[in-house]
């Protein structure tokens, strides 16, 4: 591993900093195997963590710790590993033990301020600024930590958890680019658990819909459909789509012909992630809850010249021809999208095959 650390300097150099992160091939190719690891199964991902965690350990760090915070202010250790087999006794008490939320350093402050940090070498000080009790300080100790970095777990404008990473022994040190490389990847980590817990909360409306059938009987049918929709058909694919958007763009660096189409892709997946929270809408509408207008002042030409680029790219072999006027006024600019796209695609279905579609009239 010592070779690692070569690499990791060399990286960072070249980045200067905290500029643009780009993980190195091995970096990238872990990060593409873990993405597709993460959403094979959106519903189980307490067996994703564990599995992520052994996968991450020896090949980045000597232990991998995963942390979640409870509705309560309290957090839960829901995974702890290390590479050691002799270790792992160690590991699986540590897991038990309680955390401290808060605190001057560690998982405890980084899940409090959602900000990563990095403690390129450890030493007494540093474990007693992590821990308050003397056990799991007594046991840190015997890791033989040298190393450690930890990463928030943040979806949403949400801090809930952190993915802490360790070296030990032999003189190893993370640095700067490991701690990006560590964000990144805990971003994605985040996404799976978020989608999970979407996945969880559909099911759990759906059986309450289905509690109350006699009076709600048409919406947990609804329920049912959006509950297939959101976790077969729609949420699990464009996660795995826009993560690897995200890293394609990276790639691209400055190439505009590439970054232009990867660019456009990345809008719709971001459009399409608005529309399953539209149907999440419709269903709290369909009990009583209402559907909420967000309506601020926006321009509807550019709304329009949006659908109408997106529809041409999708579907090359009817032209459209339009003519678009932009004119601002107060408009939910989600829901107008949805009609103007609903229109377009009305026009692409229904009109003769490989005919242009007209306007009829100006988008104003």
């Amino acid at each position: 591993m010592p070779e690692r650390k070569e690499r990791r300097s060399e990286a960072l150099a070249v980045q200067g900093g905290r500029g643009e992160f780009v993980p190195d091939t091995r970096q990238l190719l872990f990060l593409h195997r873990a993405t597709e690891l993460m959403f094979a199964d959106p519903l189980d991902y307490e067996r994703t963590l564990s599995v992520l965690a052994r996968l991450a350990v020896p090949e980045f760090a000597d232990v991998c710790v995963i942390d979640l915070a409870r509705a309560d202010g309290g957090i839960d250790r829901v995974e702890a590993y290390h590479h050691d087999e002799t270790r792992r006794a160690l590991m699986e008490e540590m897991k038990r033990r309680p955390i401290t939320p808060g605190g001057a350093a560690g998982p405890g402050r980084v899940i409090q301020a959602g900000t990563s940090e990095i403690h390129p070498s450890v030493n007494g000080e540093l474990l007693q600024r992590i821990v308050r009790d003397a056990r799991t300080a007594e046991i840190l100790g015997a890791l033989g930590l040298s190393s450690l970095l930890s990463a928030p777990l943040a979806c949403r404008g949400r801090t809930f958890g952190a993915l802490s990473l360790a070296l030990c022994g032999g003189g190893r040190h993370f640095t700067e680019h490991d701690l990006r490389f560590a964000e990144e990847l805990a971003a994605r980590v985040a996404l799976a658990i978020d989608n999970a817990r979407l996945f969880r909360e559909a099911e759990e409306a759906r059986l309450r819909a289905e509690a109350s059938a006699a009076a709600l009987e048409k919406a947990a049918d609804f329920g049912q459909q959006l509950l297939g929709i959101v976790s077969h058909d729609l949420r699990t694919p464009l996660a795995a789509i826009k993560g690897s958007v995200q890293l394609a763009l990276k790639r691209a660096g400055e190439d505009e012909a590439l970054a232009k189409p990867l660019r456009r892709l990345a809008s719709s997946a971001d459009r399409m992630e608005r529309m399953i929270r539209d149907l999440l809408d419709f269903t709290r509408a369909r009990v009583g809850g209402g559907i909420p207008l967000l309506v601020r002042e926006t321009d509807l030409g550019k709304i329009a010249r949006y659908v109408v680029e997106e529809m041409a790219a999708a579907k090359p072999e009817h032209p459209i021809q339009y003519q678009l006027v932009y004119e601002r006024g107060l408009w939910d600019a989600d829901r107008m999208t949805q009609m103007v796209s609903n229109l377009v695609s009305n026009a692409a279905q229904h009109g003769a095959e490989r005919a242009p579609i007209a306007d009829g009239a100006t988008f104003t």
